[in-house]
């Protein structure tokens, strides 16, 4: 996962996207899928790092992998999915996606 080095070690919820541009416009607190899965090795690095929460927000195209993914992690940490209407986190910008992870942390944290 793109950003992993720099936030697996900090144990804080995490929101995963699915590209590296995405997770660039807020890499303090995003981690890249490199696309719309996680792969059983990446669900399993998340569980060994301790991630306390994870917050999936996935291009607008890709929804009903989002909900697969968070099927797939929810039962190991807790998850949530923020389902863009249009888009992708890049194109939204960085406060929006600021936003969405301020008001999820303040919600189910």
């Amino acid at each position: 996962m793109f950003n992993w080095d720099r936030l697996a070690a900090q144990k804080r919820p995490v929101v995963i996207v699915e590209g590296v541009f995405d997770c660039l416009i807020v890499p303090d607190i995003a981690m890249a899928s490199f696309g719309k899965r996680l792969s059983d090795s990446q669900i399993e690095r998340l569980v060994e790092a301790n991630i306390p929460a994870v917050l999936l927000v996935w291009d607008a195209d890709a929804r009903l992998e989002a909900m697969d993914a968070a099927s797939r992690l929810s039962p190991l940490i807790p998850t949530s999915v923020f389902l863009l209407e249009e888009g992708d986190p890049n194109e939204v910008g960085e406060a929006y996606m600021r936003a969405v992870y301020d008001s999820w942390v303040s919600k189910s944290v």
